[in-house]
């Protein structure tokens, strides 16, 4: 049996679960600058002075795991765009068809939008494509990608959900499988009135 180290370690190695294990960082540090007041219950016998610069440093190290994690998938927006025209392509299209499209290019821009703006982020000088203010723009614009992508997906999900009853109806294993069970119970109901005997 694989040890929880050994689960650490492979799930460090890789590279989407370091990024994700860099999520859970930053939003851990991102909950403890968005209240302060955890910091002085985590402090208690500190004052107000290191309250305050271990919130600084925190939004500091928040702001470097944020850069971090764009390197990690600096060019996953193209297998998101990949996925996504894979889709388009498909030959059966259907309405979740139609909204997984539109979830994965939402999401495959809001990644691209995130890597154009990655230079302006590592605070190299002479470096900006963009500028501080167009960056921050671009940044916002990327959220609201990201938004359209996550409920278009969810949308996308909900309705999955709602049709599963009718296709396991529909399957044909189903549809045996009750066929065989109504023959069995009619041999056994014909058995009990002496017509017929019953299989054992």
């Amino acid at each position: 049996m694989v040890s929880s180290y050994e689960h650490f370690v492979a799930f460090g190695v890789d590279n989407g679960g370091l990024e994700r294990l860099l999520r859970l960082f930053q939003s851990f540090f991102m909950i403890l600058t968005s209240y302060p007041v955890l910091i002085a219950q985590l402090m208690p016998t500190h004052p107000v002075s290191v309250h305050m610069a271990t919130e600084t440093c925190l939004k500091q190290l928040q702001g470097t795991l944020n850069v971090t994690r764009r390197t990690f998938r600096l060019f996953r927006f193209l297998e998101t765009f990949n996925a996504s025209y894979a889709l388009y392509l498909s030959e059966t299209k259907t309405i979740e068809t139609w909204l997984d499209v539109a979830s994965k290019s939402s999401l495959a821009t809001f990644g691209m939008l995130e890597s154009v703006t990655l230079p302006d982020l590592l605070g190299v000088d002479h470096l900006e494509f963009f500028g501080p203010a167009q960056t921050t723009k671009i940044n916002v614009d990327a959220q609201i990608f990201w938004f359209i992508g996550l409920y278009t997906s969810a949308v996308s999900t909900a309705i999955k959900l709602v049709r599963i009853p009718g296709i396991l109806s529909r399957s044909p294993d189903r549809r045996g499988l009750r066929h065989r069970q109504g023959q069995q119970g009619e041999v056994r109901w014909l058995g009990k009135g002496g017509e017929q005997g019953g299989e054992d």
